[in-house]
């Protein structure tokens, strides 16, 4: 984390690589170059700023070690996991330095009544605790929107998951947030590899429906519309600085190429990424030929076009404004319910390997006639747009992997 500068012969902190210097956010002038850089862009007329790996943005300025809490090694020296970053992760001031961010944020709204959005990226999940301190409060917002990395986590989320692990998850957060706060979702960014590795590859479309159902803001990573997936990177093509300082034995356990790879748009070369002479940063995944936009514009059922139905979908006021409940179906069925008194929607996902049978009696038959009709499916559904369900069908089958919306009729 420390690294000799001869010129200024003095060592400076950095806790990622040697290119990324930390800066001192306890020099006044420091904080009044940020400020202006805030204003610089508000004053360009952007919707709002996101800053990253915030956690660490002040450090303890004691200089103090910090304790070692496992024996973790890597290359004969103590990992940084191995320490409990209580003087370089968290720090109040952190919280103190973005509720002044906010307030530059705040001042442009004052100006013309238009909302610009503080989104504070965290870095490493933190305690809940920590998380949610980021949010503020009432007399001292901080985030609009504090990145939540909850379904992210590969340990509680992931192809073996059950129904009540999604539960869970999003209890982890709805639970934990302080009231009046708004919640958001992400199942993938530049640090994580892509839904078909982490998942499988058709759980694409019950995972986007997931996301951009939930109540609150989803956001996504650029290729999850699509189903891109992580590809494989040689050595000799690595760019992750994490990776690179590891070494060719062991770069493929923290690199992050895999999923940061060029955006598929079509079957040309580079698939349609750059021009035809010229060079990525990073290799285009060997599928662009069948993985791509073009080759799903015009296919009904593609990932693209029922990520584009679920965007016109949430946009409905049950989506923007409703209420929401989750239903613990069975083992592998996860069931939750949005909606208004008069425009109820019921989203069920079958999160199996293998096909099930549905009993979602008790959650239709809750409404007024338990009469409704299938408005989206999965690419890998077997049920139709149009079809209809109620209380009287009982039990009806579900394939592996897929998601069905239904709405009340």
């Amino acid at each position: 984390m420390w690294t000799y500068h001869p010129k200024r012969k003095q060592f400076y902190l950095h806790q990622f690589a040697e290119k990324q210097p930390d800066l001192n956010y306890r020099s006044k002038e420091l904080v009044e170059e940020m400020m202006n850089l805030i204003r610089f862009w508000l004053d360009k007329g952007v919707d709002g700023l996101r800053t990253s790996a915030t956690i660490y943005l002040l450090e303890d300025n004691r200089f103090l070690d910090e304790p070692i809490t496992s024996d973790q090694t890597i290359n004969g020296k103590p990992a940084y996991k191995a320490f409990d970053h209580i003087y370089t992760q968290c720090l109040p001031e952190t919280y103190e330095m973005l509720r002044r961010f906010r307030e530059v944020v705040d001042s442009y709204k004052q100006k013309d009544g238009q909302t610009r959005i503080l989104m504070v990226g965290i870095g490493t999940l933190p305690t809940m605790e920590n998380m949610m301190k980021f949010y503020g409060n009432k007399s001292h917002p901080i985030a609009h929107i504090p990145l939540n990395y909850v379904l992210l986590n590969a340990h509680a989320l992931n192809d073996a998951s059950s129904a009540e692990d999604y539960q869970n998850s999003i209890n982890t957060w709805m639970e934990n947030m302080p009231q009046g706060e708004h919640p958001n979702w992400m199942f993938g960014n530049h640090d994580t590899s892509r839904i078909p590795n982490r998942f499988d590859s058709s759980s694409v479309d019950s995972i986007n429906v997931l996301l951009l159902l939930l109540p609150g803001t989803p956001i996504a990573c650029e290729g999850e519309e699509i189903g891109m997936e992580d590809t494989k990177i040689r050595w000799e093509q690595t760019t992750d600085v994490c990776a690179l300082g590891l070494g060719p034995l062991l770069y493929e356990t923290v690199n992050r190429d895999p999923e940061r790879t060029p955006f598929q748009w079509n079957s040309s070369h580079h698939a349609g990424f750059s021009a035809i002479d010229g060079t990525t940063w990073l290799p285009v995944n060997p599928n662009y030929y069948r993985i791509n936009v073009q080759a799903q514009k015009y296919d009904l059922r593609s990932h693209y076009n029922i990520y584009r139905n679920l965007i016109k979908l949430r946009s409905r006021e049950a989506f923007r404004r409703g209420d929401f409940k989750m239903y613990n179906v069975s083992e592998r069925i996860f069931a939750f319910k949005r909606g208004l008194p008069n425009d109820v929607y019921v989203i069920i996902m079958n999160v199996n390997n293998e096909e099930e049978s549905v009993d979602i009696e008790n959650i239709i038959s809750e409404e007024i006639n338990g009469n409704f009709e299938i408005v989206l499916v999965s690419e890998n559904s077997e049920y139709e747009v149009g079809d209809k369900l109620n209380a009287s069908c009982k039990l009806f089958r579900m394939r592996p992997k897929s998601a069905i919306v239904l709405q009340s009729i």
